[in-house]
């Protein structure tokens, strides 16, 4: 059974200081955290995910940046994974972490949701 909630710690205070459920909800009283998470998110939820490819060397290259939005496979996992220090997933609290479901591969290996174009052109106008 996936996890439908996971719950965030302030690792500098030892606070436990919000929690995020499988929908995208987020449910915090902290207001630095909150700006976080619409920065994260661009407001709209979902989160970005890096895929790499590896070359001979075992060395990864990122290769595209998707998004996983709220609902999808994989969100909780992706939230867990992208968040900054010093906010990290409280495993007291988020049972299962092992256990959140990742992103499918065939999505990640498809490109699915693919945001890597757009970045490059931001990229190239930042030039």
């Amino acid at each position: 059974m996936p996890v439908e909630t996971i719950t965030i710690k302030d690792f500098e205070t030892d606070d436990e200081i919000a929690e995020i459920d499988a929908d995208g909800e987020l449910r915090t009283s902290d207001e630095e955290f909150k700006k976080l998470m619409l920065g994260l998110t661009d407001g709209g939820g979902a989160v970005p995910r890096r895929t790499a490819d590896y070359d001979e060397e075992e060395e990864a290259h990122i290769t595209r940046i998707i998004r996983i939005a709220p609902g999808e496979q994989g969100y909780l996992h992706t939230v867990a994974d992208c968040l900054p220090s010093p906010y990290k997933l409280s495993y007291e609290r988020s049972e299962g972490y092992p256990d959140l479901e990742k992103p499918p591969m065939s999505r990640l290996k498809r490109g699915e949701g693919d945001d890597s174009e757009d970045e490059e052109a931001e990229a190239e106008n930042e030039e």
